[in-house]
C-alpha cells in the first residue's frame, strides 16, 4: 500500500491511499477524502550523519569480522551477508 499525506480530524498526517481521492489514516483508520494534495515538511537526518554512522558501522563489523561467537564461528559470515538467492519482496 502506498503512503500519503493527509490532514486527519485526529491529528493524523499519514494515511494509505485506497483510490485516487480516497485513503485510510494509519492512526484511526478513518476514510479521508483527498480532494487536493496535501504536503507536509519534515526533518531529515543530514547525509553527513549517515556517513559517519556508515563509517562508524563498518569499523565494528570489521572488528567483528576476526572475534569468534561461542561456536568458534566468526560474528559475520560475509560469504551470506549478499546472498541475493534468499531475499523475499512482498508485493
Amino acid at each position: 500500500m502506498k503512503l500519503t499525506f493527509i490532514d486527519c480530524s485526529c491529528g493524523n498526517t499519514k494515511g494509505f491511499q485506497l483510490a485516487d481521492k480516497l485513503a485510510e489514516c494509519t492512526s484511526c483508520a478513518q476514510p479521508v477524502h483527498i480532494d487536493t494534495p496535501v504536503y507536509h515538511t519534515y526533518e531529515v537526518e543530514s547525509l553527513s550523519r549517515i556517513e559517519q554512522q556508515a563509517g562508524e558501522q563498518a569499523i565494528i563489523d570489521m572488528w567483528l569480522y576476526n572475534e569468534l561467537d561461542w561456536d568458534n564461528k566468526p560474528f559475520i559470515d560475509w560469504s551470506t551477508c549478499f546472498d541475493t538467492n534468499n531475499i523475499r519482496v512482498a508485493i
